[in-house]
């Protein structure tokens, strides 16, 4: 159960009493039936959110650790997310590897939930949940060794990367601890000219990291670029036409942090989505996964 102390208590009852004062929002005053029900039921829901986003990220930074075992292993994380996936206690949803949550509300929640297990004295509790909340502090470090992987001989000092993506979710402008902001900015920090383009994103990104460049020209991003990576699975990325931009960008190199776009057409556009793999590597790490998973 979620750990409440009465300091807490009364800041929720203080805030949503605020909500609720009369002629603020009949709408929502309509769902409750008094003042204290109003109150009590929404401290309540709000307490469950803590539970749902904390869950959630544990599943994250759990299909992202497995991830790494299969980098490790040479496995194909894709086969092993597609069986977890048919098991219906387990459901696919959130379990698409990546760079990691970020937001307004899931990294704060799991740390709330952590500090309220540790508050508490379940110590395991805490361990687990500070272990997943590590798993995503690392993703930024695990992409920056797929981009110098990609790049081979040519170092990440000096390069022109776009990133695309700055949100930290599509369908939203919201850059709060942004895994995609993140890692443009550590390429920054090591000396690449990072160029990033966002649908929605551009002007809370450029508030948050003004020295980087943007531009809100998707194919325009690519020109000269040495590498690019998707950092935030924007429909418009999925759907943007590889034969277009192979010949803008100086090297047709793309890395995909969020495993989400389809290597086949990446291929016949002449775009090569690292890390590239032959059909007999494909099949052999098919095996290794099976191998992992068992019978």
């Amino acid at each position: 159960m979620y750990h409440v102390n009465e300091i807490e208590d009364e800041q929720l009852r203080k805030g949503f009493t605020f909500v609720l004062a009369p002629g603020r929002d009949p709408l929502l005053a309509e769902m409750f039936l008094d003042t204290e029900d109003k109150v009590a039921e929404l401290s309540d829901m709000y307490r469950a959110c803590f539970k749902a986003n904390t869950f959630l990220g544990l599943k994250i930074s759990y299909i992202n650790a497995v991830a790494d075992m299969c980098d490790a292993a040479g496995g194909d994380i894709s086969q092993i997310v597609e069986i977890l996936g048919i098991d219906p206690r387990i459901g696919s949803g959130g379990m698409r590897p990546g760079i990691g949550y970020g937001g307004g509300c899931l990294p704060k929640d799991v740390r709330a939930f952590t500090a309220s297990a540790r508050q508490l004295g379940a110590e395991q509790a805490a361990t687990l949940l500070r272990a997943a909340e590590k798993i995503n502090e690392s993703r930024t470090d695990v992409a920056m060794d797929l981009i110098r992987n990609a790049l081979g001989d040519r170092a990440v000092k000096n390069a022109k990367i776009t990133v695309w993506g700055a949100a930290f979710k599509p369908g939203t402008n919201d850059v709060r601890e942004s895994p995609a902001l993140a890692l443009a900015h550590a390429l920054q920090q090591t000396g690449a000219t990072v160029t990033v383009h966002d649908p929605q994103a551009m002007a809370t990104a450029m508030t948050r990291i003004p020295e980087l460049d943007y531009t809100d020209d998707l194919a325009a991003s690519v020109d000269g670029a040495d590498l690019v990576v998707l950092a935030t699975e924007w429909p418009e990325y999925q759907q943007a036409d590889p034969k277009d931009l192979a010949d803008r960008a100086a090297s047709p190199l793309l890395v995909d942090c969020r495993t989400t776009l389809d290597p086949e057409p990446l291929a016949h556009g002449r775009l090569d989505r690292s890390p590239a793999r032959t059909t007999r590597e494909v099949e052999a790490a098919h095996a290794r996964a099976a191998d992992l998973i068992g019978p």
